[in-house]
């Protein structure tokens, strides 16, 4: 995994209040752990893989103890192949307790106004995959707005149709 270092920028505009400013970066700090580590058990399923394909060889112990305790807290066994083990998200707050200082999303700076900005800090790829699904959440968002107007747009052309239609048949 590459650990080069690199920043989302939150833009925000309109009215924001405190708690809900937390929330929203409560969840995207949640959103980047989950990611992270669903990324270290990827890679500790392709360390596996190598160790069966090269029975030689272990596979490479990096920072090996912390990863174990956290595999555990997440999969019943790390044999079993990803798609089938369950993930317990519910358990994901105490996942912050293994992961290193440089590995944690960080809060580089914040100007809280309208508009204002928020920039965390982060693994470059984390931090990528995350400002891909939000980007992806707010376009969703974006285009059921749109939706819903164009639908109201319709009902509101169709009933002017509808009166028209009575105007000439009562007439």
């Amino acid at each position: 995994m590459n650990r080069r270092i690199q920043v989302l920028r939150l833009q925000m505009e309109g009215r924001w209040y405190a708690d809900e400013f937390g929330a929203a970066v409560c969840a995207i700090s949640d959103l980047y752990d989950l990611r992270f580590c669903l990324e270290l058990i990827l890679e500790d399923q392709h360390d596996w893989e190598m160790f069966y394909d090269e029975l030689v060889h272990f596979p490479p112990f990096r920072r090996r103890w912390k990863r174990t305790l956290m595999r555990h807290q997440l999969m019943p066994s790390p044999f079993l192949p990803l798609a089938s083990t369950v993930f317990d998200v519910s358990a994901l707050w105490r996942l912050r307790d293994y992961l290193e200082p440089d590995e944690k999303l960080e809060i580089r700076r914040l100007e809280y106004a309208s508009p204002g900005v928020s920039d965390l800090a982060g693994i470059g790829v984390i931090v990528g995959h995350v400002k891909d699904f939000v980007n992806k959440l707010i376009d969703r968002r974006d285009a059921q707005r749109q939706r819903e107007l164009n639908d109201e747009k319709l009902a509101v052309e169709m009933n002017g149709c509808v009166f028209k239609m009575l105007e000439v048949l009562w007439l």
